[in-house]
């Protein structure tokens, strides 16, 4: 992602890239996001994280700040469901 850092000039923002959980109903997998298209982007914020599809690698949220949608489930257009973590913690993050 690009942001102004100064009128006329761009500066590139760095965040997390974290891999959730698959899950299946039960497992957790209680409370989910409605369905949406395979490539589209469920969450846009500005935080320092972004979740990603466990199972294919779909980008599913961006800028996603630590504790934020704990516990929720997130579908990806592949069909698996993702869990999002209780807490976030730099172990359980990916290189972007």
């Amino acid at each position: 992602m690009l942001k102004d850092k100064h009128p006329g000039t761009l500066a590139r923002v760095v965040r997390r890239r974290i891999v959730l959980s698959v899950v299946q109903w039960g497992e957790g997998a209680d409370l989910a996001i409605p369905s949406h298209a395979s490539e589209q982007v469920i969450y846009r914020g500005a935080g320092d994280a972004d979740y990603v599809c466990g199972c294919c690698g779909h980008l599913l949220a961006v800028g996603v700040r630590e504790g934020m949608f704990p516990a929720v489930v997130l579908p990806c257009g592949c069909g698996a469901l993702n869990r999002v973590p209780h807490g976030l913690s730099r172990a359980a993050s990916a290189p972007a």
